[in-house]
């Protein structure tokens, strides 16, 4: 048996300031909210994209980083998943570059 998908994909420009690419992601997800949409997949370094050459364990995020929040609760909301392409994650040891999938059921 076969099921539909809704699938989302944002296309994004993002900076090296997290808040303001926080705030263009939750700006394009407002268009999938009346939609059934199951999973949204965003671009590499979507939260967060370093123009420099080096990356510091600083400006790498933390999974408890209070940008996930709002997206948490986006994806509650509509019960549908998000899935953010290669992000720097601190694991507080090294720096990873890793795909981040939210869920309605994370906390």
């Amino acid at each position: 048996m076969k099921f539909p998908l809704g699938l989302g994909l944002v296309p994004m420009t993002s900076t090296d300031d997290v808040e303001v690419n926080l705030k263009n992601a939750l700006t394009q997800l407002q268009f999938f909210e009346d939609k059934k949409t199951d999973l949204v997949v965003f671009p590499e370094n979507s939260l967060y994209f370093n123009f420099q050459k080096t990356l510091s364990k600083a400006d790498a995020l933390d999974l408890r980083h209070a940008v996930f929040t709002p997206l948490l609760a986006w994806a509650k909301k509509i019960k549908g998943h998000l899935h953010l392409g290669g992000n720097p994650v601190n694991d507080n040891v090294l720096v990873h570059n890793s795909s981040i999938l939210i869920t309605p059921q994370d906390d």
